[in-house]
């Protein structure tokens, strides 16, 4: 406690001294959380085990002590003091009072309110003020009478600081609860001064009007009315009488709203003064009675009897002054000031009458001519600033008053905004326009849709008027004046943001006028930045709004028109801001607008009518219908023909016009219209083109990369459209636009941009080209940008946009072999070059292991973003967690593992993927929700969807959008599948309650059966886990509700035999004695006629733990079942019979069936010929044990084939229709041994004579279709052979069996790609030679679903098949299939068939064919990826040992390939557990070792491309070491790695490859020397973009052009050090004592450099620090190299060498 006081005592020492608010305000924070702390002691949000100490006690004792002692000291007291004392009591009070909303103030309050209100600074009037706005308690009148003092004094001071500090004081006093004595009192003691005259002032007669304003309404307001309408005939001054207005009307309002009696002498007062003869009284009156009736405006329903009085006396003036407008502000001389006045009185008025009046509509909603209000004649003649103010004012009170009639007459608003706009930018006095700025702006708050739509239209009548448009664009200054006044009409710091942005989006396209062009860059933009708005954020959220308003004015517009041009420059400003919102959207309207349909849907007529002028016919109707009428045939006709055709051509050169009849007139005008129907729709069409390239050139001048990213798109779009069949519609115009879509290619084309534009237009022999840009030859033209671009594209690759524009015109050369060729090698030139333009890009983008680098990527992402990852990105791999691909999912879980999740609680998505059925996701997902301390809250499952039922409304009508709903009913099936896993969990003492909501809140007995099957199912669960602790109990809940009545519902229904089943469950927990078991069999069996397969199956559930109990029973219960099984008469009786013999037979024992004969009763159920239903019954019976035995009933299976066979040639439909669904889960049930066993003999019953058995076996076999997948792909081989031979049978019927049994595969088949397929597939299985076809169909077709696990069934055998193949293509098609089919597949479905096809990639992965090789290769590596190394143990070590066997060459390359691959698909980090034995490896004594490690060398670099990069210094030693090997074949390997590396990292690892490299050339090894300079060859090639070969051949050393462009090049990769020291190293080599050295050296010298001696000279420094190191070596090669270097350039440069 004393060291809390010591700190209180440090920090009220502290306050005084601080002179700044932000350091009092911290200060006293610090203060408030001392107290706080204490106060909060022992309660909630505190310390709960601590008690208070009294900190505030003591600290209010201070301030009593402190407030008596100022309030006893004689005199003044410093202001600081009584500040600082006012500012802790504030604090201290407010704080308190929020933690203990009943505290009451202590007595310092009334000392320091006596003191604060003394006489004294005017600090502390302000201070005290803030003091009683904190102040709760209630001020008494006493009180209140102490405080009238100061304030009085403070009123008459001449300090306007004082006189501010009294009002807000006053106002803050006035806020507190007063008694209506005190307020009399205030009222009286304010209105005294007044009334007698003894005001100081204007100031003090201003003042206390103003304190009169804050005074409430009440009792005291008929004094103040009295007050003040008394000095309305004796006060003369303008300000006062504003003041007056003020204060006079809410007082006024409550007297006439409360019908108080005031003297009526007041009223003829203010009548007889506002028709003073005197103006200056007149306008005066006018203007306090405006400011009155403004007051009352603010309550419009408070309109009293005694308002109209005050009205009616003051009406007459006004309609006589508002009546006179018209015509006496027309007057010459005459001021329109009263009628602007008048005009402000009647709309203050809170009734509606002044609406009504005529006069008033008239002049504010005119119907014709703008009234005197917006007359240009009346306002453009006042030029006394004060006067204008009026108007301002009056069109406040307008705007504020008709805002919905002006909002529905757009020409009122546009003569509104006319008004406003000339007093804001073209009234001649400046202090006009800035004081209508400022109203501009504040009425902007008011009514912003008003005051904004009216100077938009204003401005947008001015400026889009192509009459007025020159001359507003000649005037700068105006052009100013008029975006300052838009962005007056909009500028609000308190507007709401959607509101503002509503504005804003408004102005969009009058701020895109090209006038203001002159006064800013982009006004739009500077209205947001202006408004404090994110332009982009702007543009985000009304993109939709903005978009649609800038594309309906192009479309609505003309071409040309000053509107249209704003639209388009919007645009561009959208695309600008917001690219990623606006191309987008833009290029969509674009392929709308320029949709080539229509173009080709135009035939000879459309375009012959186009062409043709308007009022010319271009259907000559009378020469068809001659021609129609005097159709000749014969051996004349030709000649009649000719001649008909000649006397047109005459009539056609004739001038004069023929004289047509009426008939023929008809028949020209008939065909005018329809000719002109067309032109109207060609036109409409030409404006749609226009727009749509007006909106393509608008979106490249926004210079954005996003635009630049969809020019390929768009110019493809021209070219398929405008371009080749728009040129009657926009001529040139569409050409040029397409070439300027070529600026947006690469800059390292430069002026190559435009040929390519034009190169690609001529090779599609496009019409309309300028004439200037044809004048070089085409054959010409191609070599040269072809040349170019191979250049280019060899040193650096484009980019893909640059690429995309190329693309058409590299494909259309390659289309037609060869463009504007003479010969036939011109052609093959061509295409060379263009073959290698795409080679480069290919190596550049093309990469088989993009999946795989996506996943390595993401891996990066996230480990470098789980520090800083926001939620959006968190919630972005979250939600990818539930992709349908496993291994996304899986790659998504392992970039979290680093994330912190521990400020989320519940992340339901995550905790979905803990459930993932794939094990390793599972895992990982769980890792992360325990290290992250995630957890379920408890109201996860308050608001789960029920059913929808329709609503109604108020009136009883049902609501059509709460019709035809669709039930949410998975929602429930997912609680009932919960209660199912949580039955477990479920205290015993809610059991009994839990079974009581199940069934009385209808659960059971839900609508769909999915739900019902699960309840029940959980309450089964419940039960077998609770029943026997809750024994009484629920057997009480479950006969109470069968006691009840049924119910007719099939609710009720269905929730009757859920009770039965569940009591059945129950009955298991009962006594073997308990006489209840037999009661509840019977219910059960009973309930076994219920015609629903749930209930059927549940009960047969309940009777197998119930049979054990009634043994004794068993035969007499079987007895009856088969009695009902054979004569029931329902259906669902003999059904309900057999799950009934199923299940008593599981309750007893497999051994029950040879106890009670129920295979003998099944064959002579079967044997009845009499009864169908005694058949039926038998299928239905051998189902049903089918399915509920599984395998334990297969032994009988076969016992009773025969009985299988004759049901399906039975003569009844249904016996037929039974049998097949019995053998359908026959089939589902067996095993491998089982179909084994039976398959002998169903293709025995093929062979019988009897059609009726060999249909029965054909049937047999389809229903093989519903076998478990692994046995359905062990039989396939087998079964369709067998079933297509039988297409041929000659019975009829056995053909129809065969057709269906084989289409009866293809049904079981779900995925539709798979399905498609079944016809080419069951072929395949037939006949091994088709076997190719079926792969090439899969290998064609796109999936986009899962294959399932039948579809994979009947694939397999056809791959499997491929694999064995003799024809190495037929193997690597069947290898890529099984490669992709570890992702389209389940895992769990997938992995049973890899022993069957492991062994066969292996073998593959050993083919002599490199294609084949590959292809393995690659399946191996997905097969690893997609389902983990744990399904392939061995995998990785069988491969290494065949690296390190003593085969042949093709196995260790396989071998060596294919490991690549695996450890690419398993990772880096397995791989950098290999590496140092792969290292090793490849310089092991045994040279095949080293050929086959060396060749896995030349495989990882290829598989894992840039995540190799760090390992690149680890392996290029043994491969320098391989390139000196003594084994040829271990050469060829190691340079092969070394060419890999360079092809692979040329331009992106030469920081790791130059080093050992140079370090090669000067190696005492020649074959080294030789292998180093050959490989760093061929990376400067790459690294330069020129090939030696080429230039080689033909002259001696590398052209100019080529050379420099490469030294260029070489010295932007490598820096001009490294360069030179390459360049050096390669002269130094020439040099070389070997000859074949010296010729490699050479071969580069000569390609790279075009003048050697330049050159030498350029690189002389570093060349001669080479030669003094070499000379140093201890090697003689070295050091003869140097001194023969040394002689040539002595030789070459003489004395220049020093």
């Amino acid at each position: 406690m004393s060291q809390t006081m010591d700190i209180f005592g440090l920090v009220r020492m502290t306050l005084p001294r601080y002179i700044d608010n932000h350091s009092r305000e911290a200060v006293l924070q610090l203060a408030d959380a001392i107290v706080r702390r204490d106060e909060l002691r022992g309660k909630e949000g505190g310390e709960m085990d601590s008690s208070k100490m009294g900190v505030a006690e003591q600290i209010i004792g201070w301030l009593n002590v402190e407030a008596t002692r100022i309030s006893n000291t004689p005199g003044s007291v410093a202001a600081a003091q009584v500040a600082v004392l006012l500012s802790w009591a504030c604090n201290l009070y407010s704080l308190i009072a929020d933690l203990n909303p009943t505290y009451q103030a202590t007595p310092a309050w009334g000392k320091l309110s006596e003191r604060g209100n003394r006489p004294g600074p005017e600090g502390s009037k302000i201070t005290f003020t803030s003091f009683y706005t904190h102040y709760k308690r209630d001020i008494r009148d006493e009180e209140l009478k102490r405080l009238l003092t100061p304030i009085l004094s403070g009123a008459k001071s001449t300090n306007s600081i004082v006189r501010s500090g009294v009002l807000e004081l006053w106002k803050a006093i006035m806020s507190r609860n007063i008694s209506d004595t005190g307020f009399i009192l205030s009222a009286g003691n304010i209105l005294a001064p007044i009334l007698t005259g003894k005001t100081n002032g204007v100031d003090h007669r201003q003042v206390l009007f103003k304190l009169l304003r804050s005074v409430p309404t009440g009792p005291q307001s008929l004094e103040i009315v009295r007050g003040l309408v008394s000095q309305l005939e004796k006060e003369t001054n303008e300000g006062a009488l504003v003041c007056l207005s003020d204060a006079l009307p809410q007082h006024l309002f409550h007297v006439l709203k409360s019908g108080q009696d005031i003297e009526p002498s007041f009223l003829p007062v203010i009548g007889k003064e506002a028709a003073s003869s005197k103006p200056s009284v007149r306008r005066a009156v006018m203007v306090v009675l405006g400011n009155v009736f403004w007051s009352l405006h603010q309550e419009p329903d408070s309109w009293a009897a005694g308002t109209a009085e005050l009205l009616k006396v003051i009406d007459p003036t006004l309609e006589k002054i508002l009546k006179e407008a018209p015509t006496s502000t027309l007057a010459p001389g005459a001021n329109p000031v009263e009628a602007w006045v008048a005009l402000v009185v009647l709309l203050s008025s809170p009734g509606t009458s002044a609406k009504s009046l005529p006069f008033v509509h008239s002049a504010i909603i005119p119907s014709g001519k703008p009234s005197f209000l917006y007359s240009e004649k009346v306002y453009q003649k006042t030029a006394d600033e004060a006067e204008i103010i009026w108007l301002l004012r009056a069109l406040d009170c307008v705007a504020s008053t008709f805002a919905e009639e002006i909002a529905q007459q757009p020409r009122v608003e546009l003569y509104y905004g006319q008004v406003l706009l000339w007093l804001v930018a073209d009234h001649p006095s400046p202090q006009v326009r800035r004081t209508s700025m400022e109203v501009l702006r504040r009425k902007s708050l008011d009514v912003p849709m008003i005051i904004h739509s009216s100077i938009r239209q204003a401005m947008e009548q001015m400026l889009f008027d192509d009459k007025k448009s020159s001359e507003a664009s000649d005037s700068g200054h105006r052009s100013s004046r008029l975006s300052s006044a838009l962005i007056g009409s909009i500028t609000n710091s308190d507007q709401p943001g959607s509101s503002l942005e509503a504005l804003l989006s408004n102005s969009l396209l009058l701020a895109h006028h090209r006038i203001f062009a002159q006064s800013a860059d982009n006004l739009w933009i500077e209205l947001l930045q202006h408004a404090k708005l994110d332009p982009h954020d702007v543009v985000a959220r009304n993109f939709s709004q903005l978009a649609a308003y800038a594309e309906g004015s192009i479309s609505g517009s003309d071409s040309g028109s000053l509107r249209r041009d704003a639209a388009l420059r919007a645009i561009t400003t959208l695309a600008f801001v917001a690219p990623e919102l606006a191309i987008p959207y833009f290029v969509t309207k674009i392929q709308n607008l320029l949709d080539p349909a229509p173009l080709n849907a135009l035939g000879d007529l459309e375009i012959g009518v186009w062409k043709t002028p308007t009022g010319t016919p271009f259907v000559d109707v009378l020469a068809s219908s001659k021609s129609a009428s005097g159709k000749d045939k014969g051996k004349d006709a030709d000649i009649k023909k000719w001649e008909a055709e000649l006397r047109k051509s005459l009539a056609q050169k004739k001038t004069a016009e023929p004289t047509l009849s009426k008939q023929d007139k008809a028949l020209v005008e008939v065909q005018l219209q329809k000719e002109e129907y067309i032109r109207t729709s060609l036109r409409s069409l030409q404006k749609r083109l226009m727009d749509g390239v007006s909106i393509v050139s608008s979106l490249l001048q926004s210079n954005t990369a996003e635009a630049r990213e969809q020019s390929p798109f768009l110019a493809s779009l021209l070219m398929n459209g405008i371009i080749q069949k728009g040129s009657i519609f926009l001529g040139v115009q569409a050409v040029l636009l397409f070439l300027d879509l070529f600026d947006s290619a690469s800059e390292r084309l430069q002026e190559n941009r435009k040929w390519l534009g034009v190169a690609t237009l001529r090779v599609y022999e496009i019409e309309n080209i300028p004439e200037n840009l044809t004048e070089e030859p085409l054959s010409e033209l191609l070599g040269r940008l072809l040349y170019k671009l191979k250049g280019l594209s060899e040193q650096t690759p484009f980019d893909g946009a640059t690429f995309s524009l190329l693309w058409p015109l590299l494909q259309q050369v390659v289309h037609k072999g060869g463009l504007a060729v003479e010969s036939e090698d011109d052609a093959v030139e061509q295409l060379v070059l263009i073959l290698d333009i795409i080679r480069s890009h290919a190596s550049q983008w093309g990469h088989p292991r993009v999946s795989r680098d996506a996943v390595t990527a993401l891996l990066e992402v996230g480990e470098a973003i789980h520090e800083s990852a926001s939620v959006e990105e968190q919630n972005e791999l979250i939600n990818s967690t539930l992709n349908q691909e496993v291994f996304v999912r899986n790659a998504c879980l392992q970039s979290m593992q680093s994330f912190d999740l521990t400020e989320r609680d519940w992340v339901p998505v995550l905790w979905l993927a803990c459930h993932d059925e794939d094990d390793q996701n599972a895992n990982l997902a769980r890792r992360l929700w325990v290290e992250n301390g995630l957890d379920v809250p408890e109201a996860f499952l308050n608001d789960m969807a029920k059913i929808l039922e329709p609503e109604y409304d108020q009136y009883g009508m049902v609501i059509p959008e709460t019709l035809n709903r669709s039930d949410p009913w998975e929602s429930r099936l997912a609680v009932a599948d919960c209660l199912y896993h949580l039955a477990e969990q479920i205290p015993e003492n809610e059991v009994i309650n839990l079974f009581k909501f199940l069934i009385h809140e209808g659960a059971m007995g839900d609508r769909r059966s999915e739900v019902r099957r699960r309840i029940l199912e959980a309450g089964m669960s419940i039960i077998q886990l609770h029943g026997k602790s809750c024994l009484p109990g629920l057997i009480s809940v479950f006969e109470s509700h069968l006691a009840t009545k049924e119910s007719k519902s099939d609710s009720d229904d269905h929730v009757r035999q859920a009770v039965i089943i569940l009591l059945g469950s129950l009955a298991q927990h009962l006594q073997k004695s308990d006489p209840r078991i037999n009661d509840v069999i019977s219910r059960l069996i009973e309930a076994l006629k219920t015609p629903s397969e749930i209930v059927q199956e549940a009960v047969a559930d309940c009777l197998s733990p119930l049979a054990p109990l009634v043994e004794g029973d068993v035969g007499r219960l079987i007895d009856q079942l088969f009695l009902e099984l054979a004569t029931g008469v329902k259906y669902a009786s003999r059904r309900g019979a057999a799950y009934g013999i199923a299940g008593i037979i599981r309750g007893v024992g497999i051994t029950g069936i040879q106890k009670y004969n129920i295979i003998r009763r099944l064959r002579e159920a079967a044997a009845d010929k009499k009864s169908y239903e005694s058949r039926q019954g038998a299928s239905f019976a051998l189902e049903v044990l089918a399915q509920i035995l599984g395998r334990g009933f297969e032994p009988y299976i076969i016992q009773l084939l025969p009985v299988i066979l004759t049901g399906f040639g039975d003569g009844n439909a249904e016996v037929r229709e039974a049998t097949i669904d019995a053998s359908k889960v026959i089939m589902g049930k067996l095993s491998g041994y089982g179909i084994k066993q039976i398959m002998p003999k169903v293709i025995e019953g093929l062979e019988e004579r009897q059609w009726r058995t060999k249909k029965g076996s054909v049937e047999l076999l389809g229903s093989m279709a519903f076998c478990a997948p692994k046995q359905l792909s062990s039989a396939l081989p087998t079964v369709i052979p067998q079933l297509t031979v039988v297409l041929t049978d000659s019975h009829a019927q056995v053909r129809t069996a065969g057709n269906k049994s084989l289409k009866q595969f293809g049904e079981v088949i779900t995925n539709p790609e798979i399905h498609s397929l079944v016809s080419t597939l069951l072929k395949a299985l037939v006949d091994p030679e088709k076997t190719p076809v079926a792969l090439n169909a899969l290998l064609k077709k796109s999936f986009v679903h899962y294959i399932d696990a039948a579809s994979l069934a009947i694939v397999v055998p056809i791959i499997e098949r491929g694999l064995r193949e003799r024809s190495a293509e037929t193997k690597r098609k069947a290898t890529q299939i099984v490669g992709q089919m570890a992702g389209l597949t389940d895992s769990k479905d997938f992995i049973p068939y890899l022993s069957r096809l492991l062994p066969l990639v292996h073998i593959v992965l050993v083919d002599p064919v490199p294609e084949a090789r590959a292809t393995a290769a690659k399946a191996l590596g997905t097969l690893v990826e997609r389902l983990g190394e744990g399904q392939f143990p061995d995998l990785v070590q069988d491969l290494l040992r065949t690296l390190r066997s003593d085969t042949s060459g093709v196995d260790r390359q396989g071998a060596a390939q294919g490991l690549s691959e695996v450890l690419s698909g398993l990772g880096m980090e397995r791989l950098e557990g290999l590496l140092p034995d792969i290292i090793s490896s490849a310089s092991s004594p045994r040279a095949y070792v080293r050929e086959g490690f060396m060749s896995l060398l030349v495989y990882l670099p290829a598989t894992f491309g840039t995540r190799f990069q760090p390992h690149l210094s680890k392996i290029i030693p043994p491969i320098l070491r391989g390139l000196a090997d003594t084994e040829e074949y271990v050469r060829e390997a190691s340079m092969k790695a070394g060419r890999m590396i360079v092809v692979n990292y040329s331009s992106k690892a030469v920081d790791l490859l130059l080093p050992e490299l140079e370090q090669g050339i000067f190696d005492p090894g020649w074959r080294i020397r030789q292998s180093s300079i050959t490989l760093i060859g061929e990376l400067l090639f790459r690294l330069s973009g020129i090939s030696g070969k080429a230039e080689l051949e033909e002259e001696e050393e590398a052209d100019a052009v080529v050379a420099e462009s490469s030294r260029k090049a070489l010295t932007e990769v490598l820096g001009k050090e490294r360069r030179d020291r390459v360049l050096g190293a390669l002269y130094l080599v020439r040099q070389d004592a070997i000859a074949a050295v010296r010729m490699a050296s050479i071969h580069i010298w000569k390609a790279l450099v075009s003048n050697t001696p330049r050159t030498v000279r350029e690189i002389l420094p570093t060349l001669i620090n080479q030669v003094v190191d070499l000379l140093s070596m201890p090697h003689g090669d070295q050091r003869e190299m140097a001194a023969r270097t040394i002689g040539e350039l002595c030789r070459k440069f003489g004395e220049k060498i020093l």
